[in-house]
């Protein structure tokens, strides 16, 4: 679990180099240390949840994390390009309605319920499409319009820290001097590479 978490946010490495020859934004000293800082921060929150052993699916695990994070870096871009034309709200729109088409697919072919099977379970959905996507993402669409994508994707990693603060209010599960570092860590990239 701790290899994929940290393989997905190694997105806003791919987003920097792509951003920079694609977009022609140049990274700065200081996004190329925020971006070193947050994925520091990352690793080190998740690092006290690693097993002790590898399970036998580490290595498929670990290049759909990989994969993961190169889709998560093209979604980044993509929003990026996109905003040149249109504003944030068509932009997730569009974004949605294509993510939905292409997961029905392969929820259907794979046999997957589409109903909750419980009222916990609707409620987890609708909080999931509310929070999660409506919010989450729509707030991102509109961040990488004004940020542009370098500087947004390091911003995302302190997803990471908030779901060990979550996890801290919501389940009880303290964090232990080493997320706390990590969370400071990230929250310090975040403040370095926010613009002035």
């Amino acid at each position: 679990m701790t290899s994929f978490i940290i393989l997905v946010h190694l997105a806003p490495v791919v987003v920097v180099i792509i951003a920079w020859f694609w977009f022609r934004e140049k990274p700065t000293f200081a996004i190329l240390a925020a971006l070193v800082m947050a994925i520091t921060g990352a690793a080190l929150l998740v690092q006290s949840g690693r097993a002790s052993a590898a399970p036998r699916n580490a290595l498929i695990g670990d290049i759909a994390s990989i994969a993961a994070a190169f889709g998560y870096a093209g979604f980044i871009l993509a929003t990026k390009r996109a905003r040149a034309f249109a504003g944030a709200g068509l932009v997730s729109f569009v974004s949605a309605s294509a993510c939905c088409l292409f997961c029905l697919f392969f929820a259907l072919i794979m046999g997957e319920s589409l109903w909750p099977s419980s009222a916990h379970g609707f409620l987890m959905l609708a909080l999931m499409g509310i929070v999660c996507h409506a919010f989450g993402q729509g707030i991102s669409a509109y961040a990488i319009g004004s940020l542009g994508a370098s500087v947004t994707s390091i911003v995302l990693v302190y997803g990471v820290a908030v779901t060990v603060a979550g996890g801290w209010v919501f389940f009880g599960e303290v964090p232990n001097l080493t997320q706390a570092a990590g969370g400071a860590l990230v929250l310090a990239a975040v403040m370095l590479c926010r613009p002035k």
